[in-house]
């Protein structure tokens, strides 16, 4: 299920990739998932409650402290990556509150999904437990829960001063912590979770970053993915890109958030988005792989 062993491996081969990138550019924000990790805090909460060894954790303070908890691994494994290259940048990790609307009941929310693939047999198993499940084109459920809309991050101001002094910043982990504001002014919880590409999109706006480099397991955005008319995008307008995720040519997997994003950082300003494989990163930045957003006619 992914121990911290396997998940610093991940990331120092990650990074042993990424640092030349990285430390070739001067202010670099990082963002990074936490949705299996989240799912697995989440669950063992529940475990201990049901076995009644410990009180149960609400899902925000979960997203709290796995983003914690990979903020630390992230900035570590960074760090040590670029001292082998041969530079040496201070790393941080803020944990990023994210502002949402309260969820209302009854009211339709985006769901997004925690926690690992299971058996499709577990299904009334799990549903009994109280989770909502969605089946999976490969035949597995994964449990889902509410997605609001990114509002603001409130630590934008300690973000921006870390930012453009040329720390390598790592915040909006897992989407931030979901909060909202209380009638009584308060600043509450929210149990849910935020995309982390949306809040990405909505950081570099913020920060009038130059790229949104979305980095994922394949090598640009197709058209089609795995059908038959599937057609790699190279560098493409945000106006085409609309009119073919209107046409639902993205479907509603993990690739259409990544789209939605890089849409909202062109159309809000942003110079280019970029979505690209891990391994491809600097072709990406210098604008020679993946798929390259940008506000003008592309091809």
């Amino acid at each position: 299920m992914g121990s911290v062993a396997e998940e610093t491996q991940a990331l120092g081969a990650a990074f042993e990739v990424l640092a030349p990138a990285i430390g070739s550019v001067d202010r670099v924000l990082l963002t990074h998932g936490n949705g299996p990790q989240v799912g697995n805090l989440l669950l063992r909460s529940e475990l201990s409650v049901e076995a009644g060894v410990l009180p149960g954790l609400p899902l925000d303070t979960c997203v709290a402290d796995t983003a914690g908890g990979l903020g630390y691994l992230v900035g570590r494994e960074l760090a040590n990556a670029l001292a082998r290259a041969g530079t040496r940048r201070e790393t941080v990790a803020i944990v990023t509150r994210t502002a949402v609307r309260p969820l209302v009941a009854g009211e339709d929310v985006p769901l997004k999904p925690i926690g690992h693939e299971l058996p499709a047999d577990r299904r009334l198993e799990l549903e009994a437990r109280g989770w909502t499940v969605v089946e999976l084109p490969n035949g597995s459920v994964r449990r889902v829960v509410p997605s609001p809309e990114p509002l603001g991050v409130l630590e934008l101001a300690t973000i921006r001063s870390a930012f453009e002094r040329g720390t390598v910043v790592i915040a909006g982990g897992g989407g931030g912590v979901p909060v909202c504001t209380a009638p009584d002014g308060s600043i509450v919880g929210v149990e849910a979770v935020v995309d982390k590409d949306l809040v990405s999109a909505l950081l570099a706006l913020e920060l009038r970053a130059d790229t949104l480099l979305i980095l994922t397991d394949v090598e640009c955005v197709f058209l089609d993915y795995g059908g038959p008319a599937e057609r790699p995008l190279g560098e493409i307008d945000v106006a085409s890109l609309r009119r073919f995720q209107r046409a639902g040519s993205f479907g509603e997997g993990s690739m259409n958030p990544k789209v939605e994003a890089v849409a909202r950082f062109v159309e809000g300003g942003g110079r280019r988005g970029v979505v690209c494989a891990l391994g491809d990163a600097a072709l990406g930045l210098a604008g020679r792989s993946g798929t390259q957003v940008v506000a003008g006619s592309g091809s």
